[in-house]
């Protein structure tokens, strides 16, 4: 009973704990707009400017005088999205001979008063201070009947004509009039002394008072327009401007803006009728009702009637793992305790409730329909065709079970396979006990057991040969911080103790492959962490085998390519004799080359670990200085090439060392020599006495059988059809080194449209014949799924909330919201937690636990497109808004700039900085702002990030998704759009803003690649010959062929015949890399007979010194050192493979 109740307890506190935040969030962004738009309590005066200067959400300018009707030059445009003048609402109806449109119009204005005495002594200036006051116009109520509307089809209300508006203005006027404190006619400047008194004060504004009021005049006008399209639809265009004159007003008298407008618009004995949103599927999953489009604002329905937002707010629900089925029955929990101890009952019953979950959808499908549902016939193909996608995932869920269970048996030759599951979960219960978790998300652990398969049946070659999908690519496809990482890294820890399991006790089992090299340097921690634990594990079991170990192969910029680098010299000098640099130095040094900066060791647990050279082994290491322990680190390439770690963490590009690299082949299993104390060697290396030759078998027992790709959506454009080339020359490595088989790849991604087909151009698959598998499938709602659905008490993930500046440059906009949220936090800082709680609304308990609020919201990481912006923002932080906060006594921002130029470590030192070390600085010293581009948009994982800005949008979907998802991971985020006016995309995501966000990952565009790109085979046919060159020919004879003359020397030795059969081998080779033989791959098969045959050719009359100077002499280009060398740019043509999937993307 006490526990139950301690439970309870808890999770009444978890509750309370984010609902806080979750009220504190909408607090933040109430203040924000309040400010912005001039509509809240704080704003009913304006001090010192006029409000247009000042508000910039939601304003009117009074309509130029040399605007018509007609006008369409690009200045008018340009004032028109600038400071635009008017606002409204298109919608389409269905009217009768009674229906009545009604309009209730709401705006502000501000008129300019007297200041009282506090106001004035606050400017410290003889001028009469400038003070201007709020006064609302609300429900002005407008009614059009139907007659009318058809029988003039336009019509104009204005207070010339509509006795509504006159009473309105007229009554505007006449209180303004009897203000007492409405300023009056005369001349302002000189009133006052330096040192005013209040009795000086009230006898000069005394005096003011008795000239003549200078009263504004403000004249809004609606226009409604009438239409019937050729399709039969009517259409209603409703516009609100301010037609108010606006003369030239040196004096600053007069405002005659109009703020925070507002209208709404309802319809009697009518109905209002839904655009389509073209851009989403007709399907029962989507909601394409699109109810108007909106002129400077976005429309939003509430029951009959539709209004007019110029701040819109969209919450996103928070989205995550399933807890219990539909029959309120509770999922299985998948404890890795329990599953590292007997894994088959837990397993059964999670399939089971798989199969109930299924039974369930079939026999109650009207919980997935609804009213957007458009033709039946269709919606069932396609919710059946879903949970026929679902039954073939239970399908290779059960087959992974089915083999635990026979490998269960004591006499089984499968024993291995339920050991090396047993051991993984019990890796990962090491490592949750350090992390605070204790089990599997129900999506991770189907995954790895449905994956099992595709794994032993590289070994167990012929007992599997009817039943696993090893050449099929899986894609994981799960939402942004889902749990994609521990999947796929459970996967290969399974995989790490089946190799040493089953005799392979050397070389690499799984390659990880990440787009940004930042990004493989951020998840290195996390492998590492798990493939130390699985080394506690292994010892734990006695299992025989090399100890696992990881690589960090990446750029030459990142890491050496060799112990005699030239580019490290210095570096490694300094490791070599340590005493001979400063402790300044030697920090620099440690930086740039550490991967990983704290102790894995739970009982030693330091942050001590340090870089050194090892002289025995000539390379460099890690140690952790306090208790000793070395980590299985490598980081010089020619370590990886001899030692072949357990796992490698590499970048994509990095794969265009297969076409410069003799040794590469190592990695895939296809060394011929080993040394016990120097490790595996391409040819026989004569420094090396105690070489021995690698037998044919074992070199396929070396073969890894994983490839990890990350963030799969980001091969794309030129990198992904480079990438493409040398994925299928690595692919055909590796079936020359195992007897034509394969190694497994998953695909991972949280946003990608088209999956399949950026498969079959990326790794040369025949697309109808080998398609993809996602997992997991599709679920049969669009935001529901066995493995996850929103949050049942509907919590907010995020925020969203879109501002489209107006009569202000987007850059200030941006310094807006970021002053007034800076202000907020820096102010609410300084108040007691009932004083905190009066301001916010809020309700909590204590000063600490305010503090521990305001810390979780205090970091604002602002977004920008590119560089220039990144620095303009910055500037702008460090001048513009420091003086701001400075004249509110407010300290400034300490903000840091993360870039494309942002190396590895000086991210790193940012993150924990951020994450860790806050809590032990002054507040005032604390980093509480980052301007970053695109490089902060994956695998920056930072609970205190729950606050970010926009630039302007994103140039792709997918990238605002990841960009987004920085924030709000753990608690509910804000985010504020700070949109470009003068930008037609941005202009476009505005007016779209609610459908845009609540389809956000159904609106991702198709990533452009395309494997046939006419001129990338000119790029990569150096590398990918040269590679096949040295990792063929090296090793059968047995000569280094990097120079020209070797290769000629080795080539001319032959008969006539032999040359002949290398000359088709090579041939042959570099057709099956490209995959040329493929129907559209006519045109690079050409070029590549050509280019094998000139070759050859030339080869006796080269004079060029090494193959590489050869290469680029024939062709024009060298091979690519990496995949992003693209100095001579290249242009991409859309195939007519290719074209078959463009599309125009359009409204009706």
């Amino acid at each position: 009973m006490i526990s139950v109740i301690f439970f309870i307890k808890w999770e009444v506190l978890m509750d309370r704990h984010y609902q806080l935040r979750q009220d504190f969030c909408e607090t933040i962004i109430r203040k924000i707009t309040n400010r912005m738009s001039g509509s809240g309590d704080g704003e009913r005066f304006c001090l010192h400017n006029r409000p247009r200067d000042i508000y910039s959400i939601g304003s009117l300018s009074p309509k130029p005088k040399s605007v018509t009707e007609n006008d369409d030059d690009f200045q008018t445009d340009f004032f028109a999205k600038y400071a635009p003048y008017s606002l409204g609402i298109e919608f389409l109806c269905s009217l009768k001979p009674k229906s009545i449109l009604k309009i209730i119009l709401d705006f502000d204005v501000f008129y300019r008063v007297f200041p009282n005495f506090t106001q004035q002594n606050d400017l410290e200036s003889k001028n009469l201070a400038v003070v201007f006051k709020r006064k609302s116009a609300e429900q002005i109520e407008l009614m059009v009947d139907f007659d009318s509307l058809a029988t003039y089809k336009r019509i104009i209300l204005n207070s010339n004509n509509n006795e509504r508006f006159k009473n309105v203005c007229e009554q505007l006027v006449e209180e303004i009039k009897s203000d007492p404190s409405t300023i009056c006619s005369g001349e302002f400047t000189n009133l006052f002394k330096d040192d005013i008194k209040q009795q000086e004060f009230d006898e000069t504004i005394n005096k003011l008072l008795k000239k003549d009021k200078a009263v504004p005049v403000w004249q809004p006008e609606i226009q409604i327009s009438f239409r019937v399209a050729n399709d039969g639809k009517e259409h209603i265009n409703i516009i609100v401007t301010n037609c108010s004159t606006d003369d030239y007003d040196k004096d600053k008298m007069f405002d005659h803006y109009m703020f925070n407008v507002r209208f709404s618009v309802e319809l009697i004995e009518a109905e209002i009728l839904p655009y389509s949103f073209n851009m989403l599927e007709d399907s029962y999953r989507f909601k394409r009702d699109m109810w108007g489009i909106g002129t400077n604002c976005v429309v939003k329905r509430i029951g009959n009637r539709l209004i007019t937002e110029t701040f819109p707010l969209f919450e996103q629900e928070r989205y995550g793992t399933r807890e219990k089925l539909p029959t309120g029955e509770l999922l299985q929990e998948m404890g890795f305790k329990e599953l590292s101890e007997n894994p088959i009952p837990i397993l059964d019953k999670l399939k089971e409730q798989m199969q109930d979950y299924q039974s369930y959808c079939f026999r109650n499908p009207s919980h997935f329909f609804d009213e957007y549902s458009f033709s039946k016939a269709k919606d069932e193909k396609q919710f059946n065709e879903c949970l026929n996608k679902f039954e073939m995932e239970i399908n290779r869920f059960s087959r992974g079970i089915e083999l635990l269970r026979e490998a269960k048996e004591n006499n089984s030759k499968y024993k291995i396979v339920y050991d090396a599951f047993c051991h993984m979960n019990e890796t990962f219960y090491k490592m949750g006990t350090q992390k605070g978790y204790d089990r599997w998300r129900p999506f991770q652990i189907v995954f790895i057991v449905s994956q099992l398969i595709d794994i032993v049946a590289q070994h167990w070659i012929e007992d599997f040969k009817k039943s696993n999908d090893v050449e099929k690519v899986t894609v994981l496809w799960f939402p942004t911080g889902g749990g994609k990482t521990e999947a796929y890294l459970g996967l290969v820890i399974f995989n790490l103790f089946f190799d040493r399991l089953r005799g392979k006790e050397n070389g690499m089992t799984a390659l990880f492959r990440f787009p940004l090299r930042i990004l493989s340097y951020q998840q290195f921690q996390r492998i590492f962490n798990a493939v130390y634990c699985a080394g506690i594990i292994k010892e734990k079991y006695a299992i025989k085998g090399k100890l696992f170990s990881i690589g960090h192969w990446v750029g030459n910029n990142q890491t050496p390519n060799s112990i005699t680098n030239k580019e490290w010299e210095r570096e490694i000098a300094i490791l070599k004799n340590p005493s001979s640099a400063s402790l300044e130095e030697m920090e620099q040094v440690q930086q740039k080359l550490k991967r990983v900066h704290k102790c894995p060791n739970q009982d030693c647990n330091s942050v001590e670990v340090k870089v050194y050279y090892n002289e025995q082994h000539d390379t460099l290491l890690h140690k952790c200085n306090k208790c000793n322990l070395r980590l299985p680190i490598y980081i010089v390439d020619t370590d990886m090439y001899r030692r072949l770690p357990s796992i490698i963490i590499s970048t994509v590009d990095k794969i265009a060392v297969a076409g410069m690299q003799k040794e590469f082949g190592n990695l895939l299993g296809n060394p011929r020599y080993q040394s016990p104390t120097r490790g595996f060697s391409s040819i026989k290396n004569p420094k090396w006495p105690d070489l021995k030759e690698v037998e044919p078998e074992y070199r396929k027992l070396l073969r890894p059988t994983l490839q990890i790709q990350d963030e799969l959506h980001l091969l794309k454009e030129d990198l992904g059809a480079y990438d493409s080339h040398y994925e299928t020359m690595i692919q055909r490595m590796l079936k020359e080194v195992s007897g034509n088989y394969h190694w497994k790849v998953i695909a991972s991604t949280a946003t990608i449209q088209d999956f399949n087909r950026h498969i079959s151009h990326l790794y040369g698959k025949e697309q109808h014949l080998l398609e993809s598998i996602r997992f997991p499938e599709e679920g049969p709602k669009s935001d529901e799924s066995f493995y996850s659905c929103k949050d049942e008490e509907k919590k907010i993930g995020r925020f969203f909330v879109g501002i489209m500046g107006h009569n202000k440059t987007h850059i200030n906009t941006l310094v807006d919201v970021l002053y007034n949220f800076h202000k907020l936090i820096k102010e609410l800082r300084k108040k007691k937690f009932i004083d905190f709680n009066f301001e916010t609304g809020l309700d909590v308990l204590s000063n600490e636990e305010k503090d521990i609020l305001l810390d979780d919201y205090e970091v604002s990481l602002n977004y920008v497109l590119t560089k220039r912006n990144a620095d303009q923002v910055a500037e702008s932080i460090g001048s513009q808004i420091r003086d701001y906060l400075n004249d509110k006594n407010l300290s400034g921002i300490n903000n840091e700039m993360l870039t494309g130029g942002t190396t590895a470590d000086q991210l790193a030192d940012v993150m924990e900085k951020v994450e860790k070390l806050y809590s032990h600085q002054e507040i005032e010293h604390r980093i509480n702002s980052i301007t970053a581009t695109s490089m902060i948009s994956h695998g920056v994982d930072v609970d205190r990030f729950n606050f970010i800005t926009f630039f302007g949008i994103p140039r792709q979907t997918a990238e605002y998704i990841q960009a987004s998802s920085r924030i709000g991971r753990k608690l509910p985020g804000v985010s504020f759009i700070v949109f470009a006016p003068q930008k037609e995309r941005d202009q476009s995501y505005f007016k779209y803003f609610y459908k845009y966000h609540e389809y956000l990952n159904r609106l991702v565009e198709k990533p452009a690649i395309n494997r046939w790109a006419k001129y990338s085979i000119d790029k990569t046919f150096p590398g990918l010959l040269l590679g096949t060159l040295l990792n063929n020919y090296v090793r059968s004879s047995g000569e280094s062929l990097y120079y020209t003359e070797a290769f000629t020397r080795y080539f001319y030795s032959l008969t006539l015949a032999e040359q002949k059969i290398i000359q088709k081998e090579i041939l042959e080779s570099v057709r099956d890399s490209y995959v040329s033989g493929h129907i559209y791959g006519e045109t690079f098969d050409k070029k590549i007979r050509e280019n094998i045959n000139g070759f050859f050719a030339d080869l006796r009359r080269n004079r060029s010194h090494k193959l590489q100077d050869y290469l680029e002499r024939n062709f024009g280009q060298k091979p690519m050192l990496s995949l992003r060398d693209t100095e001579e740019e290249k242009k991409f043509y859309k195939s007519p493979e290719l074209q078959k999937y463009s599309s125009q993307i359009y409204f009706i």
